[in-house]
């Protein structure tokens, strides 16, 4: 009896001996679980590396340093003479400047005529930037015009307003093109030449595009 339970007991430790060795194989094989430190972390898209430089244009156009003592401002004072110097306000930083001129208007001989011309030129950093300016400033510009005109030239947009219920004759101007905006204003009082006006503030546009494009 005792000889039997000795061949029963070496048996059952074979059996035991082959149960562990197969289950340390099964362990050798197991690496990592999903919620381990070791799991590779998924690959990310790479982002964009290209960089846009500070000073680059977006545009046509670039600003133009003493702008307002360069502007032609000759069809201006065929109409009524400045009486004084051009003064120039604004600031310059890249991508985005703006330059203002300003000059009361009066005839040399001292007469009642007078009035005032307005120029303001922003160089935005993007063409579209420049065409949402446009759009911001044009219920403004338009507010106090008599009539306005969808005035066709070099530009993308412009438009032209004639009066101010104020002068007797007044010519505004609003146009775009490129990274470029500018307004010119006249408002002249006892003076009566609102065509030649219109022209003026045209002329004056063309005069800032011409100084300041394609650099």
């Amino acid at each position: 009896m005792i000889s039997m339970t000795r061949s029963g007991l070496a048996a059952m430790s074979v059996v035991a001996v082959t149960m562990l060795s197969v289950a340390g194989c099964g362990t050798d094989e197991v690496v990592g679980s999903p919620n381990s430190s070791d799991v590779a972390p998924q690959a990310q898209p790479a982002g964009p590396t290209a960089q846009v430089p500070a000073g680059a244009p977006g545009g046509r156009y670039a600003y133009v340093d003493g702008l307002c003592r360069q502007i032609d401002f000759s069809t201006v004072e065929e109409i009524l003479p400045f009486s004084g110097e051009m003064d120039q306000s604004g600031h310059h930083s890249r991508p985005y400047s703006v330059a203002k001129c300003f000059s009361e208007n009066a005839p040399r001989d001292e007469t009642i005529a007078a009035g005032s011309t307005r120029v303001e030129a922003q160089w935005l950093p993007t063409p579209r930037l420049a065409a949402a300016e446009y759009e911001n400033k044009l219920p403004v510009f338009s507010g106090d015009a008599a009539g306005l005109i969808e005035l066709p030239g070099r530009w993308e947009r412009a438009t032209l307003a004639n009066g101010n219920g104020v002068s007797t004759t007044a010519a505004s101007l609003l146009v775009h093109d490129s990274n470029l905006v500018i307004e010119v204003e006249l408002a002249f009082s006892m003076v009566e030449a609102e065509n030649q006006a219109a022209t003026a503030v045209q002329r004056v546009a063309e005069s800032i595009f011409a100084l300041s494009g394609d650099r």
